[in-house]
C-alpha cells in the first residue's frame, strides 16, 4: 500500500475521477476514490488479475491507496489522454476499416477479461478511451450509476458472458446503421458470421473469440498471401491472383481449384484429391500449411502428384 502523498492532485477531473501526478515515477494518473475499506481485499484480488492480463486495450491499474484518513480507498489508474468512445462515435462518418478496428479492440478487451473469469461492470462508450497512440482502452473500475461508491469487476458467469456479447452486437448494429448506411454495401456487411453483429442479434452459435478472430480477418482482408508449389512450379495466391486450378496430368484423375476470398483460402476438389492424406470431396477451408495430393494411395508413387501450400497470416498492427 503506497502512501497517499506520492500522488499529488493537480486539480483536473475526468467525470468523477481526479487527476494526479505520480511524484515517484513522474507520470500523470487518475485517482478513482469510490471504495471503502471493506472493499480492500476484493480490490487487491481484482487488481492482480487485471495486471496479469497485460492487454493493450484495458487501462492499466497501478495502485490502491488510501486517500486522507477515513476517506476511503482510491484506485490509481493510467491516465488516457485521447477522446472517449462516445466522442469518437459522434464525430464524422467513419469508413469500414475504422469501424472494424474499433470493434476488434473492443472484442479483444472483453475476450481478455473473460479469459480471466471477469466481466467489466459496464461496456458503455464513456468507459472506453483512446490513449496517446490511438489505442482504445477499457476502464474496468467504474463509479456506481448512483454516484455512490464504485463497482468492482464482476465474476464471469454464462449469463454475463452472453450479456457482454449482446452489448457488443448492439454496439456493432448502431455503428453499421450510422457509418455503413451509404449506397455502397461494404464487404463487412456481407460476411455471414459478422452479419449477426451488424443485425444486433447474436445467435449464440459463436463464442466471443470467434467474432474477434473474424473481425481480425476482415481488418486484414486482401493482405494474405499463399505460396503453392506444384510439379516444381511456384505460384502465388493473393488479392491480385485469387484462384488457380491444378490438374493431375492424367485426364480425369483429379483436379483442385484453390480460391481466395480476401479472408480464407478454400479448395474445391474433384476426383482423387487428398488434404494431408485425408480424402476430400467438398469445398474445404485450407489450413495455413498443408500437403495436397492428386491421385489415390492405391496408385504408384509416380502417379501421385503433391502440392505444398503455405499461407501467411498478417497481423493487425495497432
Amino acid at each position: 500500500m503506497s502512501a497517499a502523498p506520492r500522488y499529488i492532485l493537480d486539480g483536473t477531473t475526468v467525470g468523477t475521477s481526479r487527476g494526479a501526478h505520480d511524484a515517484h515515477l513522474q507520470r500523470d494518473v487518475l485517482l478513482k476514490p469510490w471504495w471503502s475499506a471493506a472493499d480492500r481485499d476484493a480490490l487487491r484480488r481484482i487488481i492482480a488479475s487485471v495486471a496479469g492480463l497485460q492487454n493493450k486495450h484495458i487501462a492499466d491499474v497501478y495502485d490502491l491507496v488510501e486517500m486522507n484518513p477515513g476517506n476511503g480507498l482510491a484506485i490509481v489508474e493510467e491516465r488516457l489522454t485521447g477522446s472517449d468512445l462516445a466522442t469518437w462515435d459522434s464525430s464524422t462518418s467513419r469508413n469500414e476499416g475504422e469501424v472494424l478496428r474499433v470493434l476488434l479492440q473492443m472484442t479483444g478487451a472483453v475476450a481478455a477479461l473473460h479469459s480471466y473469469g471477469l466481466s467489466a461492470p459496464s461496456l458503455e462508450a464513456g468507459h472506453w478511451r483512446f490513449d496517446a497512440d490511438g489505442l482504445l482502452n477499457l476502464s474496468v473500475f467504474v463509479a456506481s450509476p448512483s454516484g455512490r461508491g464504485g463497482v468492482i469487476p464482476l465474476q464471469l458467469t454464462e449469463a454475463r458472458r452472453a450479456e457482454d456479447v449482446r452489448y457488443l452486437a448492439a454496439y456493432a448494429k448502431q455503428r453499421a446503421t450510422r457509418h455503413f448506411a451509404g449506397p455502397t454495401i461494404v464487404p463487412a456487411l456481407s460476411d455471414p458470421m459478422l452479419r449477426e453483429l451488424w443485425q444486433g442479434a447474436p445467435s449464440g452459435a459463436y463464442a466471443l473469440d470467434a467474432y474477434h478472430q473474424r473481425l481480425h480477418a476482415c481488418v486484414v482482408r486482401d493482405q494474405h498471401r499463399a505460396m503453392v508449389v506444384y510439379r516444381q512450379r511456384p505460384m502465388e495466391l493473393s488479392a491480385k491472383n485469387r484462384a488457380l486450378t491444378l490438374t493431375h496430368p492424367a485426364e480425369g484423375v483429379a483436379k483442385a481449384t484453390i480460391s481466395y476470398d480476401g479472408i480464407t483460402f478454400v479448395i474445391k476438389p474433384t476426383g482423387e484429391a487428398y488434404l494431408n492424406n485425408v480424402p476430400i470431396s467438398a469445398p474445404t477451408q485450407m489450413p495455413n500449411s498443408c500437403i495436397l495430393t492428386l491421385g489415390a494411395p492405391t496408385r504408384s508413387w509416380a502417379e501421385r502428384h503433391f502440392i505444398t501450400f503455405d499461407a501467411s497470416q498478417p497481423e493487425v498492427v495497432f
